[in-house]
């Protein structure tokens, strides 16, 4: 748990996405709680199942076309109704291109 929990952010993040309850009133103590406690536990952080996670998780959040997707796709497509919009308008987009050209190849190549 140490490894996930450093600051008040931390725990935030987690009590906000309903992971950890605080019952201790505010985030500072919950994550001075976590850090105090764990101090003096020593294990082969390399011997857990989870060990690779941290690495996996840093590689993905570095990887500049991961951030920028997630970035625009919390920006743009926040709710289900932005992604149906779009879709909507691609449609209208092509049948607008499909109109423009049987109206034009007429004039081009008449019978």
């Amino acid at each position: 748990m140490n490894n996930l929990i450093n600051s008040e952010v931390d725990v935030g993040y987690l009590h906000d996405n309903e992971i950890i309850e605080n019952w201790l009133g505010s985030d500072g103590e919950m994550a001075d709680m976590f850090n105090w406690r764990c101090q003096e536990v020593v294990s082969n952080i390399n011997d857990c199942y989870l060990s690779e996670l941290p690495e996996q998780m840093n590689r993905y959040y570095n990887n500049k076309w991961n951030t920028l997707r997630a970035s625009f796709n919390h920006k743009y497509f926040s709710n289900s109704w932005a992604f149906i919009s779009l879709m909507v308008d691609v449609v209208l987009l092509l049948l607008t291109a499909l109109q423009m050209f049987y109206t034009v190849y007429p004039y081009y190549k008449p019978k």
